[in-house]
C-alpha cells in the first residue's frame, strides 16, 4: 500500500508577530498562510 507524503508545520498563532506583542489571525497569519502555500506545505497544525 503506498501513501501519498506531506509535510506540515505546527506553529500557534501567538507565535506569529501581531500588534499587541502576541500573535492573532490577522494580516500577518494571511502572510504565513500565503508562504505555506507557495512552499505547497499541505498542513498547518495549531496547538493548544
Amino acid at each position: 500500500m503506498k501513501f501519498k507524503r506531506s509535510s506540515g508545520i505546527i506553529l500557534h498563532p501567538t507565535s506569529l508577530p501581531g500588534p499587541d506583542g502576541i500573535g492573532d489571525l490577522g494580516p500577518e497569519a494571511y502572510r504565513w498562510v500565503d508562504f505555506l502555500a507557495g512552499a505547497e506545505c499541505g498542513l498547518w497544525q495549531v496547538l493548544p
